[in-house]
């Protein structure tokens, strides 16, 4: 098994169109590289106040 495969076997990468778009527009709102944006993301699991809030301290860290 792969770093990359979950439990069950399946590409804990793999992303939906939805989930893709929705980490491109939260990049976009917050000035943020996707790379930053979908740890961002994850840090807050799915939490949207909370994801905000760590992109606005990583954009005062940067």
């Amino acid at each position: 098994m792969s770093d990359n495969q979950a439990m069950d076997g399946t590409d804990r990468t793999a992303v939906s169109l939805d989930e893709e778009r929705e980490v491109d527009a939260f990049a976009d709102r917050h000035s943020l590289p996707k790379e930053a944006a979908i740890e961002i993301i994850r840090q807050a699991r799915g939490n949207r106040v909370a994801a905000d809030e760590l992109a606005k301290n990583y954009t005062a860290r940067a």
